[in-house]
C-alpha cells in the first residue's frame, strides 16, 4: 500500500501585516493527543519497570540488569521524544531534554514504590 499523504498545508496572511502563516490543517483534538502519547509512553515505562524488578527478584537478582532498563528506557523515551517533536510542531507543550529525563526517572521511582507496595502486601 501506498504511504499515507502528509497533511494539507494551510497558508493564511496575518490582517495588516506583511506575515504569511503557513500552519498543517490538525484538528484541535490532535494536540492532546501528542500529550497523551507522553504520558502513555511514561506509564508503560513503568509498568517495564515494575515487570524488570518482578523477573529480577524471580531469579533471585538484588537489582535490575543496566541492559534490560537500558532497552525500556530506550524504547519509552523515544515515544517521549516523538511526542515532544510533535508537541512543538503543532503548538502544544514542549519539555526539555532535561524534563523528559526527570519524568523517566520519576516513572522509575514510581515503578520502585509500586513493586515494594506490591511485595508488603504479600
Amino acid at each position: 500500500p501506498a504511504p499515507p499523504a502528509p497533511p494539507k498545508k494551510k497558508i493564511s496572511v496575518v490582517p495588516n501585516s506583511t506575515q504569511v502563516r503557513v500552519n498543517q490543517s490538525l484538528p484541535q483534538g490532535n494536540r492532546q493527543s501528542y500529550e497523551t502519547m507522553f504520558t502513555g509512553a511514561l506509564a508503560q515505562h513503568k509498568l517495564d519497570t515494575v515487570k524488570l524488578l518482578k523477573e529480577s527478584a524471580a531469579k533471585g537478582e538484588k537489582s535490575v540488569s543496566i541492559a534490560a532498563i537500558g532497552e525500556a528506557r530506550k524504547e519509552n523515551v523515544a515515544v517521549m521524544r516523538r511526542a515532544n517533536t510533535f508537541a512543538l510542531k503543532f503548538g502544544g507543550k514542549h519539555r526539555t531534554e532535561q524534563e523528559i529525563t526527570a519524568a523517566l526517572s520519576k516513572a522509575e521511582n514510581d515503578a520502585v514504590q509500586l513493586y515494594i507496595a506490591e511485595a508488603r502486601k504479600k
